[in-house]
């Protein structure tokens, strides 16, 4: 089970591709009788699901805002888990501007506790990027938050956030990233999406990165190359996103639920609701995105590779077409074939084999 906590909606930076508003459309923050209601609820889901893994992520806004909202949400969900013997891991999603000494000695004491930090590309891209509500920029606060974690029992990572600006810098980024001695902390990448274009206002659409995903995969090569690493990843579903997933949910300050985080705050997308006695109340969108069905939509059920894709995102699906019943996948903007073989080579190496005069393919060249 995995839930997603918005301790608040509010945020100290003004990132200009911020689709939820900056904190400034939305600004509200989790109470302790919401805490309790929401605490109720997971130990409810996660009992009905026979104590599958408990993933809790915290998530904003900027969830170390309301710190107080983080550590009793924990100091509830822990004790439990480990009476229950429930196997629990911790993700926080935070901008890493808030990181403190103290601050990371209080999340410390929870087990197996994570956290990923948005990088932006080298500090001249990413203080324009990832800045304060005054402008100023926070390369160099991340980079001190990433020092102490490292030397902590938290686990960062650190999520490298791509446009058009960003993507051909990222050895200038690495370079720095070694020159502070940053180099083992896992990186992963994430193109800035145009999916939600119309809550980014002020940052231009010419920077989106629509289907790089080729670039994106040799980016990838380039970290391994230089000796970084990627994050662990977690047990794969077989689903396009765990969002498809009955035992997901994002929940925010105001006991609203969701299912995918980047929807979060969006009425018209809400799910369902926390009720007073801790339990989960649906709507039909709940149903109507459950019961997405890949064979049920004529590209999809026609298209060679669904068993790799499952249908794509049902966001993507929702901007284009105004219905989670639709494909969501990429389409024939990227070589996807070429994709394949680049993740078994790198993956599989030994469906390869090396012969002189080059390389021979131990299967077809797809």
């Amino acid at each position: 089970s995995i839930f997603t906590i918005l301790t608040t909606y509010a945020c100290n930076l003004g990132c200009p591709y911020c689709y939820e508003g900056k904190g400034e459309i939305l600004n509200a923050s989790m109470s302790e009788e919401i805490i309790d209601l929401v605490t109720k609820f997971i130990q409810k889901e996660t009992s009905r699901n026979h104590g599958k893994p408990l993933h809790i992520v915290l998530f904003g806004g900027e969830p170390l805002l309301n710190s107080t909202a983080c550590f009793n949400l924990l100091d509830k969900i822990q004790p439990w888990a480990k009476k229950n013997k429930v196997p629990l891991s911790i993700e926080i999603s935070t901008n890493g501007t808030l990181f403190t000494k103290e601050m990371i000695e209080r999340f410390s004491k929870y087990e197996h506790v994570t956290t990923h930090i948005p990088l932006h590309g080298p500090k001249e891209i990413h203080d324009k990027k990832r800045c304060y509500k005054n402008g100023s920029g926070t390369f160099e606060v991340i980079m001190s938050a990433l020092t102490l974690l490292k030397n902590s029992p938290i686990s960062p990572f650190i999520l490298i956030n791509l446009d058009k600006e960003s993507i051909g810098r990222i050895s200038e980024l690495l370079e720095d990233l070694k020159r502070k001695n940053l180099n083992d902390i896992p990186i992963a990448f994430e193109c800035i999406s145009p999916l939600t274009v119309d809550a980014c206002q002020g940052y231009s659409s010419e920077y989106f990165l629509r289907t790089d995903a080729s670039a994106v995969s040799k980016l990838y090569d380039l970290i391994r190359a230089k000796n970084f690493r990627t994050p662990v990843r977690r047990a794969h579903r077989y689903l396009y996103c765990e969002v498809l997933a009955k035992d997901t949910y994002c929940i925010d300050s105001l006991r609203n639920v969701y299912k995918c985080w980047h929807l979060v705050g969006q009425k018209e997308h809400r799910v369902g609701v926390i009720d007073e006695k801790g339990d989960f109340k649906p709507t039909y969108e709940y149903y109507d995105i459950l019961s997405r069905d890949p064979l049920q939509i004529k590209e999809c059920r026609d298209c060679k590779i669904l068993p790799l894709c499952g249908g794509g995102c049902p966001e993507r699906a929702y901007s284009r077409y105004n219905t989670y019943h639709a494909p969501g996948c990429l389409g024939k903007s990227i070589d996807i074939k070429k994709m394949i073989k680049r993740y078994l080579m790198r993956h599989h190496p030994s469906v390869f084999k090396k012969q002189k005069g080059g390389e021979k393919h131990v299967v077809k060249n797809s």
